[in-house]
């Protein structure tokens, strides 16, 4: 979520390392508002996730960036049997 102390439209980007992966535009109240964006992470292993905020007179810029490290496993494969697939 975005907390915003201000309500108005907004640019939310999603980088992983140093390129944006994703975007997206929303309409923020004062508070907090849920922005989701599906990403889908090019490698295995530890990545550096920063998403910025980017809003139309923003009087405080510094506080619109935020970095983490998430650790991205192997997707998991499911094989599913049906009745009709065992016949």
């Amino acid at each position: 979520s975005v907390g915003s102390q201000r309500a108005g439209n907004a640019l939310v980007e999603l980088r992983i390392g140093d390129k944006t992966v994703a975007s997206h535009a929303a309409a923020l109240s004062i508070g907090e508002t849920a922005v989701p964006i599906d990403v889908t992470f090019p490698d295995v292993g530890a990545q550096r996730v920063e998403a910025i905020v980017t809003m139309n007179g923003d009087p405080l810029v510094t506080n619109n960036r935020l970095a983490r490290e998430a650790l991205v496993a192997e997707r998991t494969r499911t094989l599913i049997l049906t009745p009709d697939a065992l016949a």
